[in-house]
């Protein structure tokens, strides 16, 4: 299976060498405090790779001279070290890897007079694609012109690091193992962090990416949770997946009336039935059942979108024209259903049962409580957790800026509201880290690219719940 695949690929995707090997690198994974990292994986050239011991040493041998060693452990950034001439004393190297941890506890939060703050800003020559978390600076994907380059910079704006990209990457992606990846068109990378700055893994297919890191949103205790989406973004699946156990579906969710309305629609398409008329629900058709006999790449793939379906309409065919326009639309509307890790519980958002399922990786045993919160105008179909606290909000939009509810965990109850007056033009990729809310938007309509945003969550007019 793909998943199992994307397990092996990016854990145990190495073996063990023969001693008869030429070039030895050794040495030892360790904290930044000095604490000796058992387990971790170590290889050479994306190829040859072992598991450091209870000492957190390790030996690797390679037919050839090694040109970089990597390290991963988990709930740690990954590290890639470049080899000199001079890291060799004859065939052997000798090297100390620090992986510095992911929970890294960050400073409070500082309070601003200001209902929001500009971070990094841009022009018409430069734009922010996205960011991201690193510590407590930022990492930002941007273009300058024609120059595609990843910047881990302070909120102050000092650069701490640069890093041009090749093949005009658009995506920045934090993994179900907390690294972060880069994607163009093509190819995408994985991004290491070291003392030196940042540098990337060896690129790999940008299909593999969409195919196996992306549908990866959480793990814990050894299992991995794959988000599935299908019948045009109707459906929501999540498989559990663990080395030892192999995999399962846990949760299948989609409202039927909808998965049927999406299900009618693609076949309208496909025959070109006029754009007016309503056929009755199709059960069975010379197209066998509606979605399951078509290709999964244009009807179970939650991308599914107009480019995918476009060849098979014809030029002249207006009303698949405007079905395709109707499809797209039902995948925009999707079932919302997220997964979040709080404490030792995992919560599952069923936004389509209108309940909080929370539950053990290994537990048979679910509560369930009933939620009302998203039933207000203005949900965006959005959670956030802060990634410092871990506390979990709904965001929506009012006429006078953004509303945040704070739900609790235990039960799916509205806990508090905050009422943030100001946000710019098309705002989105919303974050939230130390009670502050980040995000990009457009100063204004005339002014087409993003700048970087934060506002003080708890600065804002708390307001009494309804």
């Amino acid at each position: 299976m793909l998943r199992n695949l994307f397990i092996l690929a990016i854990l145990f995707s190495f073996h063990v060498i023969s001693f008869a090997q030429q070039w030895v690198v050794t040495g030892q994974v360790r904290t930044e405090n000095g604490e000796p990292l058992a387990g971790a994986s170590v290889y050479l050239d994306e190829q040859n790779g072992t598991y450091t011991d209870t000492a957190g040493r390790f030996l690797l041998l390679s037919p050839v001279r090694p040109k970089a060693v990597t390290a991963r452990y988990l709930d740690h950034y990954t590290r890639q070290i470049k080899f000199q001439s001079a890291d060799f004393q004859g065939n052997t190297a000798k090297i100390t890897i620090l992986l510095i941890p992911k929970n890294q506890v960050l400073g409070e939060a500082l309070i601003s007079a200001k209902p929001i703050e500009s971070i990094a800003s841009t022009n018409y020559v430069t734009d922010i694609f996205d960011f991201g978390f690193w510590g407590d600076a930022l990492l930002l994907l941007a273009r300058e012109r024609k120059r595609y380059f990843l910047r881990l910079q302070t909120e102050s704006g000092a650069v701490l690091s640069e890093l041009d990209l090749p093949g005009e990457p658009r995506v920045l992606h934090r993994s179900c193992l907390g690294d972060y990846h880069v994607v163009g068109k093509t190819r995408a990378w994985e991004i290491s962090f070291s003392t030196k700055g940042l540098d990337t893994l060896p690129s790999y297919p940008a299909e593999n990416f969409k195919a196996l890191i992306q549908p990866c949103v959480l793990q814990t205790r050894g299992w991995y949770f794959f988000q599935e989406h299908r019948n045009f973004n109707q459906r929501v699946r999540y498989l559990a997946v663990s080395e030892g156990e192999g995999s399962k579906v846990l949760f299948d969710i989609g409202d039927p009336q909808r998965v049927d309305y999406a299900e009618r629609t693609f076949i309208d398409f496909l025959q070109g039935q006029p754009f007016l008329v309503r056929t009755e629900t199709f059960r069975f058709s010379r197209f066998g059942h509606p979605l399951e006999s078509m290709n999964t790449d244009l009807t179970d793939d939650g991308s599914t979108s107009i480019e995918a379906l476009l060849p098979l309409a014809c030029h002249e065919c207006y009303d698949q024209l405007h079905r395709l326009s109707e499809l797209e639309t039902i995948r925009r509307d999707s079932a919302y259903v997220p997964l979040f890790l709080v404490g030792d519980k995992l919560c599952l958002f069923d936004h389509v049962n209108h309940q909080l399922v929370r539950f053990q990786p290994l537990a048979p045993k679910q509560e369930l409580h009933p939620i009302e919160y998203h039933r207000d105008k203005g949900w965006i179909k959005l959670m956030l957790q802060d990634e410092s606290s871990g506390r979990l909000y709904a965001l929506f939009q009012q006429r006078n800026g953004l509303m945040l509810k704070e739900i609790n965990p235990e039960n799916g109850q509205e806990k508090a509201r905050y009422d943030l007056n100001f946000a710019p033009y098309l705002a989105e990729k919303w974050k939230i880290r130390n009670g502050t809310l980040y995000f990009l938007g457009q100063p204004g309509i005339t002014e087409p690219n993003k700048t970087l945003y934060k506002m003080d969550i708890f600065a804002g007019k708390r307001l009494a719940k309804r």
